[in-house]
């Protein structure tokens, strides 16, 4: 028989997994604070983004009067037509330049995350932290300032 307080810690991790994982997906997405920031990556699967790329860190950026995403991947650019419906972005034809990188990055597994045929699931938290997962790939990104590179 468990003891009264381990159920109240049991009970209270399982109401905050659920209710964390139903927040990020079935909330409706502010779009005008998507596409008013320009985004860029922290961490990709939990691996800290200046350790992963040596040189640019990758970035993304919303147009939805277009209905366009863009940004840098590293070391090259990349776009394309996207959709974003009840909290899942699609992007299916995204098309990038292919300029030879100086740079230890992880520029191909960063490409990779939005070829997803199910989409990338999106979270925006606290309007100042998005999160775009499709299952193998977990993407964080921060509010973030355009370089004249960009």
């Amino acid at each position: 028989m468990m003891k009264k307080g381990m159920k109240g810690i049991v009970f209270t991790v399982l109401v905050t997994l659920f209710f964390g994982m139903q927040s990020c997906g079935s909330k409706s997405i502010d779009t005008a604070v998507l596409e008013n920031n320009h985004w860029v990556l922290t961490s990709m699967n939990g691996v800290d983004a200046k350790t992963l790329f040596e040189g640019p860190i990758p970035t993304i950026d919303f147009n939805f009067t277009d209905s366009i995403v863009y940004g840098s991947s590293g070391c090259n650019r990349y776009t394309g037509g996207f959709s974003l419906e009840k909290g899942m972005l699609r992007a299916p034809h995204m098309a990038s330049t292919r300029m030879a990188c100086p740079f230890e990055n992880a520029e191909t597994e960063f490409l990779m995350a939005f070829a997803a045929e199910e989409g990338v699931k999106v979270c925006l938290e606290k309007e100042d932290v998005l999160k775009l997962e499709n299952g193998e790939t977990s993407l964080v990104f921060a509010k973030g300032e355009k370089t004249e590179e960009e």
